[in-house]
């Protein structure tokens, strides 16, 4: 499952009936797509973690060869 997919999976799983008013229902709208748009944020955050993680791999090996 690409990260995509899961991203809109997940935006659907916590989208909120349609309200009678409008008003609402937009800000439920608009609301859930920030908290997407924060998702492939933290997306983005994990594998910068993840990428520095192998870094600190590289250093160690490096300080262990020579």
């Amino acid at each position: 499952m690409s990260i995509d997919i899961f991203a809109k999976e997940l935006l659907h799983q916590h989208r909120r009936p349609i309200t009678a008013q409008v008003e609402n229902e937009y800000f439920h709208y608009y609301y859930y797509y920030y908290y997407y748009y924060y998702y492939y944020y933290f997306y983005y955050y994990y594998y910068y973690y993840y990428y520095y993680y192998y870094y600190n791999y590289y250093v160690y090996y490096y300080y262990y060869y020579y």
